[in-house]
């Protein structure tokens, strides 16, 4: 299958406002005490966020990056770090040193204005023996080549990429990559520029797994790729159907395989807005998603195969009515919804949850099991305990690296990403929301945090947490 991308021309303007407007809810009047009538939209649907006991100190891995949204740990015990770049560019962190040369840049087939970019970085299970892996990335329409998506109004497409790495770590061709080994999988035509295809992880079992937004159109009808995650075989295993266009094949226990009715069999899950992040517990294997939300609530759940997670009848764990939300959920369908383990609403100035990781760093004993995740607009780090939902802030030691504002209370700064080092350890991509070439990628130091279980004169003990429960577990007919 011929795949041919077009030159575009880069405009810094232009990517802040694609970036802006993939993570900005929409604009809501200020919250203000008090509830409606029943029924009606809550005016402060969920308590402040409490201050949790922990204080972590924060240390520089990289700066100076342009534009940086994602940044992955290479899984071949090099220690490396893969930074993806909005612009269609990764760069590398190898021994503690960002390396001046792009691993890969595909800058050239960019569409700058639209969509959220290259978003995210996958490594194949078997990186450490193939150097193979995957990228997002948004490109100008080529009406000739879309798999899915609107076939008029197209406003871009989403492209998935498979690649490889020229050598092995630790050759100096490790961190570059093979021109040749460039390979299309999926291609989405796209009628909106926000709520793109933005998150990849392979999961325990081997596949590949896509956070696909709902384009604005709602992630409620399985006929489309929309608001969805899709889980995909990359190595076209025997016994897994082969994808129409040939470039993977669809895993045979997937959910909606066989359904009929044009049902997308790629399709894992389904009811999102725009799953911004998503990442998989190394250790109990659940899949958790940082689901950014439109009026009032940003959401973290559980993702369940076959789940209808319930937007946009849901946002949160509250019926989605014009205006906000509501705690009235009697005129929803009677569908089964999978809820979100936690939530937390737009006061305080949180407006966009832009992920986390479920820490299993010993270094760190006192997040031990919990969800730790940012928020773009307001800058400020928290912490999910799996088991209640609850939501606590975590603050950030002013001796070391900051998250410029956020301690004064106007952040012009915002946590775009959080994600783990090959040992566990918790790093955060921090951007400019002026999109200026000044964002950095941190990592929590060691032996920093003061306060709480862990800190220094406490008990060192971990706690003990799994997955929590999905509320609604049961599939829905298929067709949604």
């Amino acid at each position: 299958m011929s795949r041919t991308a077009r030159s575009v021309a880069l405009a810094p303007g232009l990517l802040a406002a694609a970036l802006l407007a993939a993570l900005l809810p929409a604009l809501a009047p200020p919250h203000a005490p008090g509830a409606a009538p029943a029924g009606g939209p809550l005016a402060d649907p969920l308590p402040d966020i409490a201050a949790g006991p922990h204080t972590v100190r924060l240390e520089l891995v990289a700066d100076g990056l342009a534009f940086p949204t994602h940044v992955v740990a290479a899984p071949d015990g090099s220690g490396r770090l893969f930074i993806t770049l909005v612009n269609g560019i990764v760069r590398v962190v190898d021994g503690g040193v960002l390396l001046p040369t792009p691993f890969v840049d595909l800058s050239a087939m960019y569409a700058p204005d639209k969509g959220s970019a290259m978003a995210s970085l996958a490594f194949h299970p078997d990186f450490a023996t193939n150097r193979t892996l995957y990228v997002i990335l948004t490109e100008d329409e080529d009406p000739a080549l879309a798999d899915f998506g609107v076939t008029t109004g197209v406003a871009h497409q989403s492209v998935l990429y498979e690649l490889r790495a020229l050598g092995d770590h630790p050759s100096p061709d490790a961190n570059v990559w093979d021109p040749t080994s460039l390979r299309e999988l999926l291609r989405i035509n796209e009628d909106s520029t926000i709520h793109n295809m933005d998150a990849l992880a392979f999961g325990p079992d081997g596949y590949l797994y896509v956070a696909k937004g709902d384009d604005e159109t709602g992630g409620q009808d399985t006929t489309t790729i929309h608001g969805a995650i899709l889980r995909l075989d990359v190595d076209r295993l025997p016994g897994n159907p082969l994808s129409a266009n040939g470039e993977y094949a669809i895993p045979a226990d997937n959910p909606f395989v066989g359904a009929g009715g044009g049902v997308v069999e790629e399709t894992w899950a389904y009811g999102f807005r725009n799953p911004w992040r998503m990442t998989f517990d190394r250790e109990t294997g659940a899949l958790w998603v940082a689901d950014v939300g439109e009026a009032d609530i940003e959401e973290v759940g559980v993702a369940v195969a076959g789940g209808n997670h319930g937007w946009p009848h849901k946002e949160g764990a509250f019926a989605k009515v014009t205006g906000g939300v509501s705690d009235d959920l009697s005129g929803l369908p009677p569908l089964a919804f999978v809820d979100p383990v936690g939530q937390y609403d737009h006061g305080e100035g949180n407006r966009s949850i832009t992920g986390g990781i479920v820490a299993r760093d010993l270094a760190h004993p006192e997040f031990f099991g919990r969800y730790v995740f940012g928020d773009w607009i307001s800058g400020r780090l928290f912490e999910l305990h799996p088991g209640t939902g609850n939501v606590r802030s975590i603050a950030i030691d002013p001796a070391g690296e900051t998250v410029n504002g956020q301690l004064s209370g106007a952040p012009v700064e915002g946590i775009i990403s959080v994600s783990e080092g090959a040992a566990g350890e918790l790093l955060l991509v921090v951007t400019p929301r002026n999109m200026t070439p000044t964002a950095r990628v941190l990592r929590v130091a060691p032996g920093t945090w003061v306060g709480g279980r862990g800190s220094p004169g406490g008990s060192s003990s971990r706690p003990v947490e799994g997955p929590p429960a999905p509320l609604h577990p049961a599939p829905p007919a298929p067709g949604g």
